[in-house]
């Protein structure tokens, strides 16, 4: 059965309040469009079942399952952004969405099984989604800036989706690492999202503002 209005932003405030733990499988299916047709939304399933089997066994910096991260990112499209821009979630970028980790952080799945299974176009976003861990840091980092300016739209969003997530979760992070990130979305992916979408403009732009008193300290340095 197919939720209501208000029972998604009921789920949207258990994801605000649990970073999406409490939603699980079934509630996650039930929050994908109705004009989706099944053969998508089971894609969408499959990569959701991948992601999860994948980061099993791994934690974010607050302690919770790793996975729970790709899964909130997804649902910040799924119950945020719909009501925004409904045209830009789409089962692809979902899919993304439940994948972009999944190359640089686990081992389940290269980029030829990728596109085996969900084809070219999502092997091209996890790859752009992917950083080189052969590289050294810096010039990692360049070069995944790099390839997000050269992405399609649907990847710089999904990026800009990972971003938000990590931005409202940072404060469980040591204040080394919330400087450094904070300063990055600054000078790199605000710009960006300004370019792209308002309302993920507004919600980093909010997310770096909570983040008092390093937001406007970075303020002075740009």
């Amino acid at each position: 059965m197919r939720t209501t209005k208000n029972e998604t932003h009921t789920l949207k405030r258990e994801v605000d309040k649990m970073n999406g733990q409490q939603i699980g499988r079934k509630e996650f299916r039930d929050l994908l469009p109705d004009s989706w047709t099944e053969k998508e939304k089971t894609a969408v399933m499959i990569a959701y079942q991948l992601a999860k089997y994948g980061h099993k066994g791994q934690l974010r910096d607050n302690g919770i399952r790793y996975f729970e991260h790709p899964k909130a990112v997804a649902l910040i499209a799924l119950t945020e952004l719909i009501h925004h821009n409904p045209e830009l979630v789409t089962p692809s970028l979902i899919i993304k969405c439940l994948l972009h980790d999944i190359q640089e952080d686990t081992f389940i799945l290269d980029g030829e099984q990728i596109e085996y299974i969900f084809g070219s176009d999502i092997r091209t976003g996890v790859g752009v989604l992917t950083k080189d861990k052969k590289l050294p840091r810096e010039a990692r980092n360049q070069k995944y800036r790099t390839e997000i300016i050269k992405a399609d739209e649907e990847n710089q969003i999904c990026k800009l989706l990972d971003r938000l997530h990590n931005m409202r979760d940072l404060s469980h992070c040591e204040p080394r690492k919330q400087k450094r990130v904070v300063c990055e979305t600054l000078v790199f992916y605000l710009f960006l999202a300004r370019r792209l979408n308002r309302f993920l403009y507004e919600e980093l732009d909010k997310a770096c503002a909570n983040l008092q008193p390093s937001y406007e300290k970075m303020l002075h340095l740009i």
